[in-house]
């Protein structure tokens, strides 16, 4: 259960909390933690414990050990490791002149997928083409940068609705990335569960999240089962990037932001009130009053049924039963 800062607040520093704070808590149909997130809650409940002990030290306590939020966060030190060896199916999607678009990875040799608005369409994909190893090396040495073209004649399905598409890459004479693979049933995962993504963002080096990331909310229940929400950072370049819980087991493919609207669908500032003009998403994204709320991605598992409904060319429906068969 996430909680809205007032609520939190409300939860730490009383031994009675409010009832209706909790009980909106409760009943509100998504309640996210904005940017601010849990670090702006104001500290009066800690700060007056610390200011009665001074500089005394209880010894009663010493040597006790918590977990400090909801859920355990602490891993084995593979975690690192592991989060490389994933990272190397992550690449970008780029036009022929080297500018990125969006981000994909392998689900399987020789298919990647991503959003469906960064390839919409099998002409889209010919002037387009995936990108390895696009990095910043400080402490590796560095990897040769392989820039593969995508070869939708082989195979492309693509779906408007849940804004993913699966496309196959030509074969190069170079090692294989590992692939990461879809999965066909409910994830691993829950709210207020940590998640990374990889990712590509403002067109620069491949880059990775897991600081103040975690999800939201999850849609089990309500019109849009197919979607769920997270905290992390995204910018342009982000779509079509893997999102991953804490097994580095791949959860939703991310495709945009949310901003914060009112029950006329306006979008507001951080102070609540309406932006005028803006008209395409291009004008939302350009503006910095815009409040954003959220970021969203495509459920792994719906992805998976989606593709096994999708209408296909009969040369690609063999690929699409092996990709299924794995899955």
């Amino acid at each position: 259960m996430m909680f809205a800062r007032a609520d939190l607040y409300n939860l730490l520093t009383s031994e009675t909390p409010d009832p209706e704070l909790s009980a909106a808590s409760l009943t509100a149909p998504l309640r996210v933690i904005a940017p601010e997130r849990l670090f702006d809650i104001p500290d009066n409940a800690l700060r007056s414990v610390l200011d009665e002990m001074g500089s005394k030290f209880d010894k009663g306590l010493a040597g006790l050990e918590r977990i400090m939020l909801q859920h355990r966060e602490i891993l084995d030190i593979e975690f690192l490791a592991e989060g490389l060896l994933k990272a190397q199916s992550v690449g970008q999607i780029s036009t022929a002149n080297g500018k990125g678009v969006g981000t994909g990875f392998f689900i399987a040799e020789n298919l990647i997928i991503t959003n469906n608005h960064v390839l919409p369409t099998e002409d889209s994909a010919r002037s387009r083409s995936f990108v390895l190893n696009f990095e910043r090396y400080k402490v590796r040495p560095p990897l040769p940068l392989i820039d593969l073209d995508l070869d939708p004649g082989t195979f492309f399905a693509t779906d408007t609705e849940l804004d993913f598409t699966i496309i196959a890459v030509k074969s190069a004479d170079t090692q294989k990335a590992a692939f990461l693979p879809l999965r066909s049933g409910h994830e691993e995962i829950f709210e207020g569960q940590a998640v990374s993504m990889i990712q590509f963002p403002g067109e620069g080096p491949k880059s990775i999240v897991v600081h103040n990331s975690a999800l939201q909310f999850l849609r089990d229940n309500d019109p849009y089962p197919d979607f769920c929400n997270y905290t992390t950072d995204t910018e342009r370049g982000s779509s079509g990037s893997p999102v991953f819980n804490t097994n580095w087991d791949v959860i939703a493919l991310h495709r945009r932001s949310i901003p914060r609207r009112n029950e006329a669908g306006e979008i507001l500032d951080r102070y609540g009130k309406p932006i005028p003009g803006l008209v395409t998403p291009a004008d939302v994204d350009a503006d910095p009053r815009v409040h954003w709320i959220s970021n969203e991605g495509i459920r792994t598992s719906s992805i998976v049924r989606r593709l096994s409904e999708l209408e296909l060319k009969p040369k690609f429906r063999k690929i699409r039963t092996a990709l299924l068969n794995a899955s």
